[in-house]
């Protein structure tokens, strides 16, 4: 067994690099560092907001929990909200001259099955209302 002490230090720092990028790739590969992420990303917006001039061409709607409260006492849609609902909403982009629409969501499975679209028609609303955008990119 080799002695840390007597240990060449290009050696040594071989095995702490080694160590170090192990740790490094367990911690991110069990998700362990993940609320440590998004905190870090939180501050990071609160502390510098983005601010947005006039002539940006880019509008970003957020999702948030008072749209989210909002959305559910106009429509009764808890979240998620159904794709058909999603759907709608990109129709409205549409004829409001939106040139193009970036869905940062995931989408990995089926629409639940709700009362107001039986049969999976949420998901092919959604759908539609893409294909007659033409523009619509799903990010997540």
């Amino acid at each position: 067994m080799l002695n840390w002490q007597t240990m060449p230090p290009m050696l040594r720092g071989t095995v702490c690099g080694l160590g170090g990028t192990l740790t490094g790739l367990v911690l991110l590969g069990t998700g362990l560092l993940d609320p440590l992420d998004s905190a870090a990303k939180d501050k990071a917006m609160q502390w510098h907001p983005q601010t947005r001039t006039e002539e940006s061409p880019v509008e970003i709607i957020g999702i948030d929990q008072g749209s989210i409260d909002q959305v559910s006492e106009l429509t009764d849609f808890s979240w998620p909200w159904p794709r058909a609902f999603m759907g709608q909403m990109l129709e409205v982009l549409t004829r409001a001259g939106a040139r193009a629409v970036i869905f940062d969501m995931l989408y990995l499975e089926h629409d639940v099955e709700r009362a107001e679209f039986p049969d999976r028609t949420s998901d092919e609303s959604l759908g539609r209302a893409a294909k007659g955008h033409g523009r619509a990119v799903f990010a997540g």
